[in-house]
């Protein structure tokens, strides 16, 4: 065995490590996003200030319950998505590096990220139609929105070109 193949080697046992206590890490925030959101709902408006989740909606006139629905569908989104990444690690664990899982993964954090920035600004001009009186709508995001939507967005493209990749690839094995 050469010196090539022995790098090689760990390199990828170190991979597969890696990945593990990324599977682990995951699992981790899976609970605690699951656990907080539960206890938001259970805690409407902040009533029990003894638990220690609150959902907060950095938007001026969103109904609280507007606010929750919009949370669970952000934690439905999140967690979904943080499966798929998890389904991804433990592929990589077994030695698959280049899954197709990761666009599925990525695909959900976009759609999170354009949830939680465009989100209340919707629900805040539906609750403005609705009403009789004044119309007036105040839409602004603040630097970390657009981060996470450029970020999130770079790493679905990313992922989709890994995606391309692993296809191209499959067909030259066929080919010969």
């Amino acid at each position: 065995m050469n010196r090539a193949d022995t790098n090689s080697g760990s390199q990828a046992v170190r991979v597969r490590r890696t990945a593990r206590l990324l599977r682990r890490g995951v699992l981790g925030g899976i609970a605690v996003l699951l656990v907080v959101t539960f206890a938001a709902l259970l805690n409407p408006r902040g009533a029990n200030r003894s638990v220690a989740a609150i959902i907060e909606i950095h938007e001026e006139g969103v109904p609280h319950a507007a606010a929750l629905v919009l949370a669970v569908l952000l934690c439905g989104l999140l967690t979904v998505g943080l499966i798929r990444l998890l389904r991804m690690l433990r592929r990589i664990e077994s030695g698959e590096l280049f899954s197709p899982l990761v666009k599925a993964f990525t695909l959900f954090a976009l759609l999170s990220a354009v949830v939680s920035t465009l989100g209340p600004p919707a629900i805040h001009l539906i609750s403005l139609l609705g009403r009789n009186g004044g119309r007036e709508l105040t839409l602004g995001a603040d630097s970390s929105d657009i981060w996470l939507l450029l970020f999130t967005g770079l790493l679905f493209l990313i992922a989709r070109l890994l995606d391309e990749a692993i296809r191209i690839v499959d067909d030259h094995q066929q080919i010969i």
